[in-house]
């Protein structure tokens, strides 16, 4: 009689009965062959997928993963950066500020395939992605799923322009708002984990909150995370800075715009924000962090009053953190002062890229004053 104190769980493990009768044993042993010798095949047929997907990803099995960092050289940019230890190479990309060509980030689409050209990996994550044609006989990889082994050199497709971004509609959740100084608020939104908006550093999007119009509002953050998106709104936005508090999700749409970091960076780079022009000199500056160059930076805030310079904290931080950056806050009655407290500031820009986010009538009262000595000039054009 079977004891009373045994579980379910353990009585699912029980062997079935086995009624005998003649010829049965042959019966039996047969049955017991061929699910040996089918249980056999799968796991050979399993072990000998893997090891093609080693081959084909160039992935070294023999390199065990490790604490080390290495380098990644893009080409044919020639751009590099490194990867930390349990990060993947997309990872790595973006948080240094790279613009590369991805959607999912999960394995799904293949738009971050990349070619080996010199290197291993020592690990590719689970994908659903399957190579095509040419790429078969590739030793390709996702840059989402690969980690490295070595020091590599991969081909890839790489944003260059406003161009290369692709028009995209996220649906983003509010994830926080934040009073920053008094009429001033942070809007937070996270996009979902398969769909992070790319843009480039600068760019604005339209933004769809129920209840009142669309807006377009320049992106406050680094594209070093296109999952957080922060929005900087005003009292002036009337009616969409009164119903923020009340969404759960907005509709994001774009992105548009060129105020962008032109690329090769000039000898130094000179940032003019008007109030509210601080939100896209803000993601150009921290994207421009990102990259780790030595090219001095240096922030002109211009504000009507002191109030105007709202996240004057978040600059003293760079400044303690970034040697080659430099900040400087200016309250101005009329464009006529404005231009001569920033004309010593600018006596030397030649060979300097100056962005201005700025009203129209001020970004003009700067032409007067910066001229044509600068390499590149670049405005963004905003409301009074």
């Amino acid at each position: 009689m079977a004891d009373s104190g045994h579980s379910h769980r353990e009585s699912r493990y029980l062997a079935p009965e086995v009624r005998y009768t003649p010829n049965s044993g042959l019966t039996i042993l047969n049955q017991f062959a061929i699910q040996t010798i089918a249980s056999r095949v799968i796991v050979l047929w399993v072990g000998f997928r893997h090891l093609l997907k080693l081959v084909h990803t160039g992935i070294n099995p023999d390199c065990p993963m490790s604490n080390q960092a290495y380098e990644i050289v893009l080409s044919p940019s020639g751009r590099s950066f490194m990867v930390e230890a349990d990060e993947t190479i997309l990872e790595a990309a973006l948080r240094n500020g790279h613009t590369i060509s991805y959607q999912c980030a999960n394995g799904i689409c293949g738009d971050c395939r990349a070619r080996i050209i010199e290197g291993s990996v020592a690990d590719h994550r689970p994908y659903d992605y399957v190579f095509k044609g040419e790429e078969r006989q590739q030793p390709m990889i996702l840059m989402c799923r690969a980690l490295p082994a070595s020091d590599m050199v991969i081909e890839i497709r790489e944003a260059t322009s406003v161009d290369d971004i692709p028009q995209q509609e996220v649906l983003a959740t509010v994830s926080h708002l934040t009073t920053l100084h008094e009429g001033v608020v942070e809007l937070r939104l996270r996009t979902p984990r398969s769909r992070p908006l790319r843009f480039m550093a600068g760019q604005q999007v339209t933004l769809h909150i129920d209840g009142c119009a669309p807006i377009e509002k320049p992106i406050a953050s680094c594209p070093c995370n296109g999952r957080e998106l922060l929005f900087h709104f005003f009292e002036s936005d009337k009616e969409a800075y009164g119903k923020l508090g009340s969404q759960k999700s907005i509709r994001v749409v774009g992105p548009s715009g060129n105020f962008v970091l032109q690329q090769p960076v000039g000898s130094r780079l000179v940032f003019i924000a008007f109030e509210q022009g601080f939100a896209p000199v803000r993601s150009l500056i921290e994207y421009a962090m990102s990259l780790e160059i030595n090219t001095p930076i240096e922030l002109l805030w211009l504000a009507r009053n002191h109030d105007g310079h709202y996240m004057e904290n978040l600059c003293r931080s760079w400044k303690d953190a970034i040697t080659n950056f430099d900040f400087k806050l200016f309250a101005i009655e009329t464009n006529a002062s404005l231009v001569s407290l920033l004309e010593p500031h600018l006596a030397d820009v030649e060979g300097a890229d100056v962005y201005i986010a700025a009203p129209v009538s001020v970004i003009d009262a700067m032409a007067a004053v910066v001229g044509d000595r600068a390499g590149r000039s670049i405005s963004l054009a905003q409301n009074d």
